[in-house]
């Protein structure tokens, strides 16, 4: 028996439409008609992009069915794409896990044979399981993983801190924009990824992110900056609608941004364009840039990168015609050998030309004392960021060998080596939450890698049978129309749920870490101290 074979309850019978209305208009469930209770407004947020925009929903429900969303027009950002239109139609999807199910059949069957089980059988299961591994192999044996939403990134990081593993993992130490981010931090002491342009902004670099297609007006922005007269230039190997609409696009061989970033670097210099008194008040190392910089010419620099010597002079003496500012790529930049100094070599850029913290530059916004909102508003106290930071949880991380800078600067272990890992019997465990072996290049190795683990338990919207088929059990879990937790998070500002109840027996992720929280350690860790005010005091 296979989950899609799960009956639904008969409210659930229709599946909605084709979703084709502008985002201002509100999208009807196919199940709305079924139902005559009171009807009520309520409130959430699409996760649909990783959750990090938090894009604000409003719907309309008679019951506990919704019939509608649109837009929530008091939340800062407020304009639903189609993906966030699209969030009703998975809600209903006859698809949908709603129940715990565990494998009858050995693992690396065709069908896994998974059956219905109560929660208590799950949890059972995944307790007797976990403690067994652990007194045998130690915790450090069993990987905690959070894909995709990050939602519930801060319990599931607290389950793998008190059960005693250093071994978590996320799609950003996977594959996300997180060694971009560890270039920004290694630039400027902080994440940002950079200012789309305002009314000062005379210049503006789009490294390597096709702004087009990103939430938030985005590309809203960079058109009306172009009608303003802002110089807009492109450096991305693809030719995106953004790097169409560029005024130059500067497209290098794959890997080669790095060089590119020091030729333009270079004409800089040489012509004397950059921020002289910037960089002597906020820059170290500026000399020694300045003498790396001087190999590449324009002409080798060419014959690097492939782009033409004469398109790098212009387009370094046009974003020069500044204030300036930029956006830089959510992942592709540091999606190869060179990812970390590709970005690095391009955050230089409006480094030298002074082009931060200025009027029409780059700002960086601050948000309240004690809020971290960077990775779904975590609060240091809540993951207890000292313990993960501590050398003896460090020492003991099986990347320490594999990407040294990463190892130092992250609390995340990067578990792109996991197939390995199994091989040698040095992770035995695996519990995911919305994890997709789809999200490495080579799936396939992943897979087989699964097959041998003594215990995999995974929580999902859906069952994906390459992902899914070898786990012990898969856990249902509600969606974004379902959940409290967590708050859309804006700055100072926070935007709180009204949910609906879940489908079926489908549970948020933040209550299925923190139970299995009491379950394998004291529920003190998990529900005295966590949720006491004076906790995020």
């Amino acid at each position: 028996m296979t989950p899609q074979t799960i009956k639904r309850r008969s409210v659930l019978k229709g599946i909605l439409g084709t979703l084709s209305l502008p985002s201002t208009a509100f999208v009807k469930s196919a199940a709305a008609e079924e139902t005559s209770l009171d009807e009520w407004t309520g409130y959430s947020i699409c996760d649909n992009c990783n959750q990090v925009p938090s894009c604000g929903i409003k719907f309309k429900a008679c019951g506990n069915i919704i019939q509608s969303i649109g837009n929530w027009s008091e939340n800062p950002r407020h304009v639903l794409c189609s993906k966030g239109l699209s969030t009703l139609q998975r809600l209903y999807n006859p698809n949908r896990l709603l129940y715990p199910m565990k494998r009858t059949n050995p693992k690396g069957s065709d069908d896994p044979g998974f059956v219905r089980c109560s929660w208590d059988e799950a949890y059972r299961m995944i307790a007797e399981n976990l403690t067994r591994i652990k007194a045998k192999d130690g915790a450090d044996s069993v990987m905690f993983y959070i894909g995709d939403p990050k939602e519930p990134r801060p319990p599931i990081m607290r389950l793998a801190r008190y059960f005693g593993s250093v071994h978590l993992g996320t799609e950003s130490s996977v594959a996300c924009r997180a060694a971009c981010m560890q270039a920004e931090i290694l630039t400027w002491g902080r994440p940002s990824q950079g200012s789309m342009p305002n009314a000062k902004t005379k210049s503006f670099m789009v490294l390597a992110s096709n702004v087009w297609s990103r939430p938030l007006g985005w590309w809203q922005s960079l058109t009306a900056a172009k009608k303003r007269g802002c110089k807009i230039i492109v450096i991305d190997t693809r030719n995106t609608k953004t790097a169409q609409f560029a005024d130059i696009h500067l497209a290098p061989k794959v890997g080669t941004d790095a060089a590119l970033a020091m030729g333009i670097i270079r004409v800089l210099v040489k012509e004397n364009l950059y921020d002289k008194a910037f960089v002597d008040k906020w820059c170290h190392g500026f000399e020694e840039l300045k003498n790396y910089c001087e190999s590449f010419t324009p002409e080798r620099t060419e014959e690097i990168t492939g782009v033409p010597a004469q398109k790098i002079i212009d387009a370094a003496r046009m974003y020069a015609d500044g204030p300036g500012s930029f956006s830089l790529t959510s992942q592709s930049l540091t999606h190869n050998t060179n990812g970390v100094n590709n970005a690095r070599a391009l955050l230089l850029i409006p480094c030298i030309l002074g082009y931060i913290d200025v009027p029409g530059g780059v700002s960086f916004p601050l948000s309240p004392k004690g809020l971290q909102a960077c990775g779904m508003g975590l609060q240091p106290k809540f993951y207890e960021a000292k313990w993960w930071n501590a050398k003896a949880q460090k020492d003991r991380r099986l990347d320490k060998d594999f990407v040294l800078l990463w190892h130092d600067m992250m609390i995340m272990y990067n578990p792109n080596h996991l197939p390995e890992y199994i091989d040698a019997g040095k992770i035995k465990a695996f519990c995911g939450w919305g994890f997709n072996s789809f999200i490495w290049p080579q799936p396939q190795q992943y897979q087989e890698a699964l097959k041998k683990l003594d215990f995999a338990f995974c929580a999902d919207y859906f069952y994906r049978k390459e992902s899914h088929r070898d786990m012990d059990l898969i856990l249902p879990a509600a969606m974004n129309f379902e959940r409290y937790a967590p708050f859309g998070v804006y700055g100072s500002k926070f935007a709180p749920r009204t949910p609906v109840k879940p489908l079926g027996e489908a549970k948020e992720d933040w209550r299925i870490a923190l139970e299995l929280g009491c379950i394998l350690d004291d529920p003190k860790h998990f529900f005295v101290n966590v949720l006491c005010p004076k906790f995020f005091i």
